[in-house]
């Protein structure tokens, strides 16, 4: 891709990953992001694209099996909980798919949410975005 304001033909940079909304409903996680390629050489914004991620927060007990929060032992409902997203740290992830000339690109969001109970039980939650990837073909020319 040619960069306007280098007027070369440049390679790509990641920018910073923008969080442009984060709520939780019940016990799942939705988070939408803004995904950016920068102008390796001069950081001009190139390209972009929106991931919306879903994911689910599970507790684990003792034995390794996991529950979802707000439920007991035996897995009846407790009420009065409320969770919230209390941070989300999220970084630019990247794989390829194929070799040589049919190489596909991809863009993702990895890292952690972290998230908090009404009760006080403050949990994070890995997230990675595989499923639901942005591949390189798909992202919006800013230029």
């Amino acid at each position: 891709m040619r960069c306007p304001d280098c007027s070369k033909f440049v390679s790509f940079e990641d920018g910073d990953v923008d969080v442009s909304s984060e709520e939780m409903d019940d016990n799942i996680i939705n988070i939408t992001v803004r995904i950016v390629k920068l102008c390796a050489e001069c950081g001009t914004e190139l390209k972009e694209g929106e991931i919306e991620i879903e994911q689910e927060v599970l507790e684990t007990k003792e034995d390794g099996e996991e529950v979802e929060h707000g439920t007991n032992a035996d897995g009846l409902a407790l009420d009065g909980h409320e969770l919230t997203i209390a941070r989300v740290e999220l970084d630019n992830d990247q794989w390829s798919k194929g070799k040589g000339r049919w190489t596909e690109t991809f863009y993702g969001v990895s890292g952690d949410v972290t998230v908090k109970c009404s009760c006080g039980w403050v949990h994070t939650v890995a997230i990675g975005v595989k499923d639901n990837a942005m591949p390189a073909s798909g992202m919006d020319e800013l230029v």
